[in-house]
């Protein structure tokens, strides 16, 4: 298999194994960074169209004004020559032509038509006109504002005007020595032929109306909304007739790729790539005219404000997503702080401390956790307690059905027949051993209790002793050593007889001497009760010791009853200790709490 298959397992397994905290973290942080960024990039999105289309219909206001502004100056210009194309006067004057055209009629022409083009030049909107006449009259050569036609017919302007045969011909934007007269400038004209106004409309002149490329500029550069963008006026050719000043004048931009979206279009815009870069462009026919206004307007540049609220965008989004964290962060602490509680109660539990207190604090769904685990832990405890109950109960039953083997009183009737025998033949020693007989049996039963004080069970043990003792004559010694404080404190019986014959019975009687001692101490230490029972026998090997509390059959020692016992009533924490060596003997620790004891078997502290 491919290793990036197991790509996704991977993830879902790291986030499965993920603690509930960081999953629900997760998940909000996963939640709130997706949507604030869905809603940062649509908004982004949003605005930037908006400000795209802001732009636009700004800038389509923007050619409105200045298509007014630019037609009302052309139209003006155009009235001019049509009310020149249209003078009579002027049309008389060119007419004149032979020997019989004198020279003072000449002057005299020449002053007449001076005053009527300085009197039509004389409006705002015109800087200059000028005539191109087709006589030889000698005003022809004044070089000023009348002018020989011989000197320009062989230019394309002069013949689209002589093609056009009275007709508007505008000419793009020139540059135009006027001499000493106004220096060079960059000028637009209106061209057209002047005609005889008979029937053969013969040809007399052409005249030329000037307005200033400047007067242009100055509405043009109005229409600039942008610092890098650049907008120009186009002639019908694609030659730039004025600009905002970002763009040549008299440039070609026919080979532009914007330019086949205008050529023939009347207005509307395009979004393209303008030197290398993303551009809309919008344009505009002007009225009456086949120029076109154009603007190109770089979109970085539209866009700038949007990338700069984008920004502002992205602040308010990290400040929202640290503050949507924190607080996601406490709301998944504040959920999984009980389940941490919950699970705290359970290792509690698990080390067997029951005491525990669940707190059922809502009724969702980790509250109803807590109270179902709440309810275990209470069936668990008293299942327990239950059988704990059963377990003393089932004890006692066997120790009171084992005592009911015993008749008490046929026992004691008859140990006190043979007492009284005794006696009767002098017999001492039978007396002695049969009396301490009784009394160890009394002991023993203990009217039924299973707590009896420490002095008892000393007085128990030291009966079996002097039994023993008896039975065994110099081979059994016994040392009780107990301090007197402890004697009134309370303790499970028959405890030590079942160690003390172990002792002797497999201790002492099994070593190679077969003679020995067994030593009963007992002494309060921090709370506790220490007896410790020690003999100098055979010892017990490493395998038998530690099997000795866990095996009821290990070769009769019988010895986990008592420690069962004492864990039955103390707590698993006390119980029978075994220290040996085989040949050196051994020493039983019996360890439980200090408890004062009262009369009837009961526990003054339990």
């Amino acid at each position: 298999m491919k290793p990036d298959v197991f790509i996704p397992k991977k993830i879902i397994s790291y986030i499965k194994n993920l603690k509930i905290r960081n999953k629900v973290l997760l998940s909000f942080l996963i939640l709130i960074i997706f949507t604030t960024t869905t809603i940062g990039l649509l908004s982004y999105i949003r605005y930037s169209d908006l400000m795209e289309r802001q732009t636009i219909n700004s800038t389509r206001k923007a050619f409105e004004q200045a298509n007014n502004f630019i037609s009302y100056k052309l139209n003006n210009v155009k009235d001019i020559s049509s009310l020149l194309y249209m003078n009579k006067e002027i049309q008389s004057i060119l007419s004149k032509s032979g020997e019989d055209y004198t020279l003072g009629e000449q002057i005299d022409d020449y002053g007449r038509l001076m005053d009527i083009l300085l009197s039509l030049q004389n409006g705002r909107e015109v800087y200059s006109i000028r005539l191109y006449v087709n006589n030889d009259a000698m005003y022809a050569e004044s070089g000023n504002k009348i002018l020989n036609s011989k000197d320009v017919d062989h230019e394309d302007w002069y013949k689209k005007a002589v093609e056009g045969n009275g007709s508007i011909t505008w000419r793009s934007t020139y540059e135009y020595d006027f001499k000493e007269f106004r220096t060079k400038q960059n000028i637009i004209s209106i061209v057209r032929t002047i005609n005889s106004g008979d029937l053969y409309g013969k040809q007399l002149g052409v005249i030329s109306v000037d307005i200033l490329e400047q007067s242009i500029y100055e509405i043009v550069k109005e229409t600039g909304l942008t610092t890098t963008g650049k907008v120009f006026l186009l002639d019908d050719e694609g030659i730039v007739i004025s600009s905002d000043g970002k763009e040549k004048l008299g440039r070609n931009v026919s080979i532009e790729p914007y330019y086949p979206h205008i050529k023939g279009a009347k207005e509307g815009y395009s979004k393209l790539k303008v030197d290398n870069e993303q551009a809309i462009v919008y344009y505009k026919q002007l009225e009456n005219t086949n120029w076109r206004l154009v603007a190109v307007i770089p979109t970085k540049e539209i866009l700038r404000n949007s990338n700069e609220v984008l920004r502002y965008m992205i602040a308010i989004m990290l400040v929202i997503i640290i503050l949507a964290a924190f607080i996601a962060y406490m709301i998944s602490g504040s959920i999984t702080k009980r389940i941490r509680q919950l699970i705290k109660n359970m290792k509690k539990i698990e080390d067997d401390n029951w005491n525990v207190n669940i707190v059922v604090d809502s009724s969702d769904e980790i509250g109803v956790l807590q109270s179902q685990f709440k309810g275990m832990v209470e069936n668990i405890k008293l299942l327990i307690e239950e059988k704990y109950q059963a377990e003393i109960n089932k004890k006692g039953a066997e120790l009171r059905a084992l005592q009911a083997q015993i008749n008490p009183h046929f026992l004691y009737n008859t140990l006190d027949m043979i007492c009284w025998m005794a006696m009767k033949y002098g017999a001492d020693d039978i007396v002695n051993i049969v009396n301490n007989l009784a009394k160890f049996f009394r002991l023993s039963l203990s009217g039924g209790r299973d707590i009896v004080s420490i002095r008892d069970e000393i007085t128990h043990v030291t009966m079996y002793l002097d039994i023993q003792m008896k039975r065994f004559i110099d081979e059994v010694e016994g040392i009780i050593e107990v301090d007197e404080e402890i004697m009134d404190c309370a303790t499970v019986k028959l405890i030590l007889q079942p160690i003390v014959e172990n002792a002797i019975i497999h201790g002492i009687k099994e070593s190679e001497t077969k003679k020995g001692f067994v030593k009963i101490t007992g002494r309060e230490e921090k709370g506790l009760i220490i007896l410790k029972v020690q003999d100098n026998g055979a010892g017990i090997s490493k395998d038998i010791l530690e099997s000795l509390l866990k095996d009821d059959k290990s070769k009769g020692y019988g010895v986990k009853n008592v420690d069962q016992r004492i864990k039955l009533y103390f707590g698993n924490e006390y119980g029978l200790v075994y220290e040996s060596e085989p040949g050196k003997g051994t020493i039983v620790t019996i360890t439980f709490p200090k408890l004062i004891y009262e009369d009837k078997g009961k526990l003054l502290n339990k």
